[in-house]
């Protein structure tokens, strides 16, 4: 017997079966947690997985309002990035706090960290240190820019699901995918130019 699909799933989820909810967490846990990781550039894996706990109840929750016409995973992954905005805001208001105390801690990571990616392979370090780059380069990226990556490049989502998660339409996620590539590409190789050349004039 096939597996069931996911829509029907949760509709059972929402009619109260826990072993079908069970079944959707088993597919969708570890895609959500590496998510959220992405999403946050947060290497406590507590924390994600909190989250995505927390992203699951929700869903559990709201099972029985859910709307056939969506997909189950691009309503999973819209409530990973509400979970995650709201996890960023706590941060800044306690990190807000502690500035407030006088406990500047400055920036220990992000894009002021930021080291040159080198478009070459090379030794364990600068694997590591190219890895770390792009990291600290995706993190730069304004939040919307940086989700479509995520989903795109991560979660090999289509435009289309794509579209579904954020919410917007198919145009605007081309245009945040091609913003996002312009700003990975300036922080990432500085100095390259991909723009056409200017006229001179005559």
């Amino acid at each position: 017997m096939p597996p069931m699909n996911d829509e029907i799933l949760l509709q059972q989820a929402g009619r109260g079966d826990r072993e079908a909810f069970a079944e959707l967490v088993a597919r969708y846990q570890e895609p959500v947690v590496a998510f959220i990781q992405r999403y946050l550039r947060n290497p406590d894996v507590q924390t994600a997985e909190d989250l995505a706990q927390s992203v699951f109840l929700a869903a559990w929750q709201g099972a029985g309002r859910f709307k056939p016409r969506a997909r189950v995973k691009t309503w999973l992954y819209r409530m990973a990035i509400n979970a995650c905005l709201n996890e960023r805001r706590r941060l800044r208001v306690r990190r807000q706090v502690r500035l407030d105390d006088g406990e500047d801690r400055g920036d220990r990571g992000g894009v002021h960290n930021m080291k040159h990616a080198y478009a070459r392979r090379g030794s364990p370090d600068e694997v590591h240190e190219m890895q770390e780059a792009v990291r600290s380069a995706l993190e730069a990226l304004p939040e919307s820019q940086r989700a479509v990556v995520v989903l795109r490049h991560y979660h090999d989502l289509p435009y289309r699901e794509i579209a579904e998660v954020m919410e917007i339409s198919v145009g605007a996620v081309e245009s945040l995918l091609f913003r996002a590539r312009q700003n990975l590409r300036a922080r990432l190789l500085p100095g390259f130019d991909d723009s056409p050349p200017q006229g001179t004039g005559g």
